[in-house]
């Protein structure tokens, strides 16, 4: 598989994550900030347990192979040009 298309769906992933943990901690939030006497523990744990599952998700599932095929594409490259130029 092209590592420009790999590199495409993993940023896309990441920010997808982003996007619904950010979503989920405004709503939280608006909870909160709404109510004269707000109990949302169980709605704050629920974000807090996705949001740190998550980032634990992309830094060890999405982040590191995501390195790992930029380092094999910047080897590819530098091989590359290092043929063209002999």
């Amino acid at each position: 598989m092209n590592c420009a298309i790999v590199a495409q769906s993993k940023l896309a992933k990441i920010e997808m994550d982003a996007y619904v943990m950010e979503s989920m901690a405004y709503v939280t939030a608006g909870i909160l900030d709404s109510v004269v006497h707000p109990d949302a523990a169980v709605e704050s744990a629920i974000v807090k347990v996705h949001t740190n599952c998550e980032f634990l998700l992309c830094t060890l599932i999405t982040c590191v192979p995501f390195c790992y095929c930029i380092c094999v594409w910047i080897k590819q490259s530098l091989h590359v040009m290092y043929r063209v130029s002999k």
